[in-house]
């Protein structure tokens, strides 16, 4: 009983932690929100880093793939349809 208590003990401070770095203002840069997956299945990956040269995601259902860098300072890339997995 104990090692379920200390598990959900730190189930609910790890949330609530990330409740509260979600919500924190993004200072300069917006909050990217990724993955996105479409209506179609394919998947979307942003990343925002201003300063980088190269960006590479590495995903199970499609591999490594290179990122595009669009004028926001935003990266991404669409891969798939994923198919559904639990």
């Amino acid at each position: 009983m104990e090692f379920f208590q200390k598990k959900m003990a730190l189930s609910l401070t790890l949330g609530a932690l990330a409740i509260q770095v979600s919500a924190q203002p993004g200072g300069r840069f917006a909050q990217v929100k990724s993955p996105v997956v479409n209506a179609d299945n394919t998947v979307t990956f942003n990343y925002q880093n201003e300063n980088a040269k190269e960006v590479l995601v590495d995903v199970q259902f499609a591999g490594r793939h290179a990122m595009a860098k669009g004028e926001n300072g935003i990266w991404s890339v669409t891969l798939g349809p994923a198919a559904p997995d639990m």
